[in-house]
């Protein structure tokens, strides 16, 4: 387990994101915070969001370009 909150560590000392997968491997932890015990689960990942790279799935192309 180290290994992968160094890392994490690492990504955000350095202005990177960290990954969905990432944050759900720490949200156990966060949850036992004092800061954050009346939170729930999305209100800790709206908090956090600014951290937290999102992936965009661009599906094909669509037909407006042939509309035209």
């Amino acid at each position: 387990m180290k290994p992968i909150v160094q890392n994490i560590k690492n990504r955000v000392e350095n202005n990177q994101p960290i990954t969905t997968k990432q944050f759900n491997s720490l949200i156990k932890f966060i949850e036992r915070e004092p800061e954050f015990k009346t939170s729930n689960r999305n209100q800790i990942f709206k908090f956090f969001e600014p951290l937290i790279e999102r992936k965009v799935i661009q599906y094909g192309n669509d037909l407006s370009e042939h509309l035209v």
